[in-house]
């Protein structure tokens, strides 16, 4: 039933009916009514939060504004605000008439170009202080072929390359300025470029000076907490504290928390007291690392980390234990981007198993005494590398692929450079010298056709594609998939409430779901999917199922 409500709420409807139920069934107590309230509208005027924005949820909120950007305003109900723009945000509900909220989208170490967030909820009696001073960026234009490389040396490896008026942001300079730290376009990887090759409308000079061990962050990405602990204003309301929530449980992202290193792909909620920074996992997994130690916490767990007076870590994570269930159920996790069961905390042995298992070294491998074993062909990176969408380093990165990757190559193209690439199975591409060949291989066949894949998908959670880059004509299926159901009888009766949407710019395309995917006890999922056929040109495209929203920026260039 406290699914259903909380459903209601967040949607919008029937909360005059429902709160009515409430006042009368507590006619001198209208605390839950308050709180209730607080998320509903907080959650009704924060849906048009954008990346890296703030939004005043609800109740009493206090911002301080950077003295460079005077002109923003963060003092309503429904302000939004760049976050950049933010020093510290305080929730304050003890000494308010009303609950107070405040929502934040972080950028963090995340992929610029992909405009996914980590969503922040901050409520009660909380504080949040950014910690990241202000870093300049430029826009950086090559004038040539700009090659990128690891270090900024003429002898440093190259990782890539930028063609003719390609772009890219700059955040940092060596001192002679001769050198410039970039982001590589669609990749949070940074690499240094020559001053020689490239162009600007702005003032390189401006740029902090860096080497390559200067850390990069974006706001928000470091920041000291405050919070209130064990102060829920009654029963059935959530105590004072922070949400986080990455994009999904399987990409990590780096967070500094009070001095404390969150490697984290989950759920969780943060508290500050007296005696430390507690961090419980809700759904996922976190590594917590501080004082040189680390402390691997999976869902249903929660570390502790002893802080001092100026709410910096003091000490090494505690090692996980069960979380206090009791004390988590009434979070609200409706007014996060996807939704969840909150899972039973496991056991003691089995958290200490699951602890055990993540930290363990990966198995020798055992030589295998067969002959024809030994004689198998074997293809794999023998570097960090990149894919390719074509055979030329004018092509786009569609993303890095890590050394010791198997690679499955189809057929083999020498470009103008006479650098010679492979076409694997995923159809896209690798440069042949990443890669080391074992055993009796096959020579891979030579080619000069070069062909574009008939078909793509795009996952609208990643906003990845599982076939390079769409290219006009392709057939593109854009799926996506909201949180679970908690029965097999609530997925198929769901579709009757909302089917899904999809649109790709101003064009609604038609969605079909999947049948339900059983992926726990008493957890079922349903993919909705939607056909789009290409066409060049730069699309929104949005995802979206009562409260869950997704949506990705893309650009289908002119040609194949």
């Amino acid at each position: 039933m406290k699914k259903s409500i909380w459903w209601l709420i967040s949607c919008g409807v029937g909360v005059f009916f429902l709160l009515s139920g409430m006042a009368r069934a507590q006619e001198t107590d209208n605390c839950p009514q308050r709180v209730l309230v607080a998320l509903a509208r907080a959650g009704a005027v924060c849906q048009r939060i954008e990346h890296e924005q703030a939004c005043y949820g609800y109740g009493s909120v206090a911002a301080t504004i950077t003295p460079d950007m005077p002109d923003v305003t963060f003092a309503a109900v429904g302000d939004f605000a760049p976050i950049s723009a933010l020093r510290d945000l305080r929730v304050q509900s003890t000494n308010s008439p009303d609950w107070s909220v405040v929502m934040l989208q972080i950028g963090a170490d995340l992929v610029d170009t992909e405009q996914r967030s980590i969503t922040f909820l901050l409520f009660g009696d909380a504080a949040i202080t950014n910690q990241v001073p202000f870093t300049p960026e430029i826009m950086i234009t090559s004038t040539g072929t700009l090659y990128v490389r690891e270090t900024p040396d003429m002898d440093a490896a190259i990782i890539t390359r930028l063609g003719l008026r390609d772009t890219a942001m700059a955040n940092g300079r060596t001192e002679d300025g001769q050198w410039l730290r970039i982001t590589i376009p669609n990749t949070s990887q940074l690499a240094w470029v020559s001053r020689e090759v490239l162009t600007t409308q702005e003032d390189i000079n401006q740029l902090d000076i860096v080497d390559e061990t200067t850390p990069f962050f974006r706001p928000f990405q470091v920041f000291t907490l405050q919070s209130g602990t064990n102060d829920a204003p009654c029963s059935g309301t959530p105590e004072s504290g922070l949400l986080i929530q990455t994009p999904n449980t399987f990409t990590e992202v780096t967070l500094i928390v009070n001095g404390v290193t969150l490697r984290i792909a989950a759920t969780a909620f943060l508290q500050t007291d007296e005696s430390g920074l507690a961090v419980h996992v809700l759904d996922g997994y976190a590594e917590v690392r501080s004082q040189g130690s680390a402390q691997y916490v999976p869902a249903g767990a929660q570390a502790h980390i002893a802080l001092d007076a100026n709410l910096v870590a003091a000490g090494a994570p505690d090692s996980a234990v069960p979380y206090p269930l009791v004390r988590l159920e009434s979070l609200p996790l409706n007014n996060l981007s996807y939704r969840f069961a909150l899972p039973e905390p496991p056991s003691q042995d089995t958290i200490d198993q699951l602890v055990a298992a993540y930290y363990a070294p990966p198995p020798t491998p055992v030589p295998a005494e067969d002959e024809a074993e030994r004689d198998r062909c074997v293809r794999e990176t023998h570097r960090n590398a990149s894919l390719w969408a074509g055979p030329g380093m004018y092509y786009e990165v569609v993303r890095p692929i890590a050394f010791g990757t198997r690679v499955y190559p189809v057929y083999q193209v020498t470009d103008a450079e006479n650098i010679v690439w492979w076409q694997l199975t995923n159809n896209n591409w690798i440069r042949v010298d990443a890669v080391t060949s074992t055993g009796e291989c096959a020579d891979v066949p030579i080619t000069d056709v070069i062909r574009v894949p008939p078909t793509n998908t795009l996952t609208l959670e990643r906003c990845d594609t599982s076939n390079g880059p769409i290219r006009p004509g392709q057939r593109v299926t854009i799926e996506f998939t909201p949180s679970a159901f908690k029965t097999y009888n609530e997925a198929i009766a769901g579709m009757a409430f909302d089917p899904g949407r999809i649109t790709v710019g101003s064009q609604a395309i038609s969605v079909y779901a999947s049948n339900p995917i059983k992926i726990a006890e008493e957890r079922y999922i349903r993919v909705f999917r939607g056909t789009w056929i290409a066409q060049a040109g730069t699309y929104r495209i949005v995802g979206q199922r009562l409260s869950y929203i997704l949506n990705c920026d893309i650009t289908v260039p002119l040609g194949r």
